[in-house]
């Protein structure tokens, strides 16, 4: 089955599982409804949204999992502690501008440390001896 069509049931699933909390919340039909379509479309578009994010920024699955691990810490230490509502929203900021600097600073490291390439040195092997380069057919010619 294609990523698409699961990524697609898993937004179904968390919308409609949704249903009885917004249900707690009101009882307006239109409410109910247009907050479960938002959450599919929102759903899909982050998914994507992640994964192609995941190629640029090297850091990005540790960063996730950083902020998924404390969510979890959050969670089993609800009834000891009680988090301020701003510390959770400034964590998952914070999380994600140093996850968005490592990962620029990383790609820019990569890229001085790259050499330039050079015809002389050929890509599969050794570089040839001073003073022989690669003829048109793959021939030693002697340089002039």
């Amino acid at each position: 089955m294609p990523i698409w069509a699961w990524v697609a049931f898993a937004a179904f699933v968390v919308a409609v599982d949704s249903i009885p909390a917004i249900l707690a919340i009101t009882t307006d039909t239109f409410v109910v409804y247009t907050s479960n379509v938002f959450a599919l479309l929102g759903m899909r578009a982050l998914y994507f949204l992640l994964a192609g994010a995941a190629a640029r920024f090297r850091y990005l699955r540790p960063g996730l999992a950083v902020i998924l691990a404390a969510v979890g810490v959050k969670l089993l230490t609800a009834d000891l502690y009680e988090v301020p509502a701003w510390a959770s929203p400034a964590f998952i900021a914070a999380v994600l501008a140093a996850v968005a600097i490592l990962s620029s600073r990383d790609r820019r490291m990569e890229t001085r440390t790259r050499r330039p390439h050079d015809p002389h040195i050929g890509d599969a092997g050794p570089a040839q001896p001073p003073g022989v380069l690669e003829g048109t057919f793959g021939r030693k010619e002697e340089s002039r």
